[in-house]
């Protein structure tokens, strides 16, 4: 099954002046193509901190996707840093530049160009669904931190990124967390590949408790939940 992590970008982010609205949606997009999110980190806009973490993601998983850092201003370092941590050089991609050209009506300008240099070996993917190309360079990805920029473009990459499976159930109780954990120690034997996750809630209308079933791989779903319901069912009731 292929791995993805995902590094978000921005000292905006880390100080809480601006709320992470990529990280949560992308992890939520990948899962449902099948490809497993195992990590997701968020770092400072600063070139030796985003690069160290460039170079151990990448290569610990199947796709790296980078989201800010990719305007023209002194701040925006993540294409250095990509470049940094795979040993290249940054390059004017013509590509990117001519696209520059027809964003803008003209010729781009001072640090306008910035946003045209990138790490050699970068590849311009584009899609006929989407209007806005995306850059990857190797198995990184790279995104914008607007979040609306970074869905439409997100829709370019999903092109070049594989399709594995994902299936999951919800099964809603009243039971205490510490009622039901005896039962999914149980199901995880039973059903060692599957994912078994207890998520709380508290709303006005009171307690409930909703338990998650996931599947990575092909398998009877609906097998597993109904042993669950029916282990449950078997439990003493709240008070």
């Amino acid at each position: 099954m292929a791995s993805a992590a995902i590094l978000i970008v921005g000292n905006e982010i880390l100080s809480g002046s601006t709320q992470d609205e990529n990280s949560g949606w992308l992890a939520a997009e990948l899962t449902h193509r099948g490809i497993d999110v195992q990590i997701v980190v968020t770092v400072p806009d600063l070139l030796q901190t985003i690069a160290r973490w460039v170079q151990r993601l990448h290569g610990e998983h199947t796709y790296l996707f980078t989201s800010g850092g990719l305007g023209p201003t002194p701040d925006d370092v993540t294409r250095e840093a990509i470049a940094k941590a795979l040993q290249v050089k940054l390059e004017l991609n013509p590509v990117l530049l001519r696209l520059l050209h027809q964003w803008l009506g003209r010729e781009p300008v001072g640090y306008e160009r910035r946003m045209a240099e990138l790490p050699v070996g970068s590849v311009i993917v584009s899609s006929q669904e989407s209007d806005v190309p995306v850059v990857m360079v190797r198995n990184i990805i790279l995104l914008p931190g607007v979040p609306s920029l970074l869905r439409r473009m997100f829709s370019t990459a999903s092109i070049v990124l594989s399709k594995g499976f994902y299936e999951a159930r919800t099964l809603e109780s009243n039971l205490q967390e510490s009622q039901v954990a005896p039962v999914m120690v149980e199901f995880l034997k039973e059903f060692p590949h599957l994912r078994l996750g207890s998520y709380p809630h508290w709303r006005k209308d009171g307690y409930s408790l909703d338990l998650k079933l996931e599947a990575k791989q092909p398998g009877n779903l609906d097998q597993a939940l109904s042993w669950l319901s029916q282990r449950l069912e078997e439990l003493p009731p709240n008070e």
